[in-house]
């Protein structure tokens, strides 16, 4: 018999099994109440901005009453759209339908310039208070928006406003009617095209930032419960970026391009909270078969140095026991390459000399007892087996404890 390092794997009975897949089971229900408590803080937040942009346009409407033109019909009509948006906005109760409730404020925005327009057009004010109404106009606009959105649009508005003014300046009342309705007429496309890409901007923005956040909150969470186990899990770090990112592109004004990143994040965030779980839970099977490893120790002659432990950010644990007389006894749990918790049992001391044939024996029987009373905790061990010439470093918790003889081939104790 060889004096390597002796190993056994072990996994979680049905029992323990149940205990541990409930624990995960909890974790997910806090997530999930957490999750529903932000959404429904962001679907209001969003329905307060829809509210006070619904109240800008109810407040313009209720402005038209003091436009001469104004026809009763298509009053009406509007008054119809603002009851149809408010009524959309009441009934919201997730972010789909407040969208639609947006879109019918954006509606009836583009309904109020409409009959903004036609009241310009039928009007008999004189053609200095139909500029004042078309001037107004553009000024609910903000240039910044009426570049971005439609810079085209814009240099016509203001090109048939210019010519307007030109034609009053000169008293060309020949022109005159027929420049003011080409010159409303025009605004009036301009200031229906800015409001909605405005609108849909905004909404692009919404969706980020609600995204974003709830996203945000959720790895914050993630990180925290990594950090309190003493794990590192790598897909938080790259999520965390791939956030950082999403914010660069809204500050460089790629809107389009982060919006499609933050689409996206979710399923990968979901990935996370998996692999997250699945650090936790083989963590914690670790850890209470390193419990019942140290409860085991005493009884086998060994007394176990607390300042020994090492909790790996891997999820591997490791422990040194002394013996009565001989060499320390290193005990470490960690992944094998099938992801298989695998106890590595091994002797320390030079790392160039190997076990006799009693001390291997020694080692074999604390390993067969140690896997005893795994056994008891609740664990399932298979048999024990040994790598050829693989032996264990001296120091508990390196990555050779924690890899050691792990490449080499299997070969099953006959003792």
């Amino acid at each position: 018999m060889s004096g390597s390092p002796k190993y056994s794997t072990v996994h979680a009975n049905a029992q323990y099994a149940q205990r541990i897949e409930a624990e995960r089971r909890r974790r997910e229900q806090i997530r999930q109440a957490e999750q529903a408590r932000r959404a429904q803080q962001a679907l209001e937040a969003a329905r307060a901005a829809v509210a006070r942009r619904l109240a800008a346009v109810v407040a313009a409407a209720n402005a038209l009453h003091s436009l001469p033109g104004v026809d009763a019909a298509e009053s009406a009509q509007l008054r119809a759209a603002l009851d149809q948006a408010r009524a959309l906005l009441d009934a919201a109760r997730d972010p789909r339908t407040l969208v639609g409730a947006d879109h019918a404020v954006t509606d009836a925005e583009a309904l109020r310039a409409t009959v903004a327009t036609n009241a310009v057009q039928r009007t008999r004010s004189t053609g200095r208070q139909q500029l004042t109404v078309i001037r107004s106009m553009l000024g609910e606009l903000r240039i910044s928006d009426r570049s971005t959105f439609d810079s085209a649009g814009r240099l016509a508005a203001d090109r048939a406003v210019a010519t307007l003014e030109g034609l009053l300046t000169k008293g060309d009342t020949a022109e005159l009617a027929r420049a003011t309705n080409v010159c409303a007429e025009t605004v009036r496309a301009h200031h229906a095209t800015v409001t909605a890409a405005v609108a849909a901007h905004a909404e692009k923005i919404r969706e980020i930032a609600a995204t974003t956040t709830e996203l945000r909150a959720r790895l914050r969470d993630l990180w925290h419960a990594v950090e309190k186990a003493g794990l590192e899990v790598g897909g938080l770090a790259v999520a965390t970026e791939v956030l950082d990112e999403i914010q660069a592109l809204l500050d460089d004004g790629d809107v389009d391009t982060a919006l499609a990143f933050s689409r996206q994040l979710p399923a990968r965030i979901e990935s996370v909270e998996q692999d997250v779980d699945d650090a936790i839970d083989r963590a914690t099977e670790r850890r209470e078969m390193l419990r019942e490893i140290v409860s085991a120790l005493p009884d086998l002659g060994f007394a176990v140095d607390p300042a020994s432990l090492v909790f790996g950010e891997d999820g591997s644990v490791a422990v040194q026991a002394q013996p009565r007389r001989g060499e320390p006894l290193l005990i470490a749990v960690h992944d094998d390459a099938q992801q298989r918790h695998r106890v590595n049992y091994m002797r320390a001391g030079d790392e160039d000399v190997e076990l006799d044939d009693r001390a291997c024996d020694s080692l074999l029987t604390v390993a067969e007892q140690v896997n005893a009373a795994l056994r008891q905790g609740g664990f399932d061990t298979g048999d024990i087996h040994w790598d050829e010439g693989a032996a264990g470093p001296r120091t508990p918790g390196s990555a050779g404890l924690l890899r050691s003889a792990e490449s080499a081939p299997d070969s099953r104790a006959t003792s």
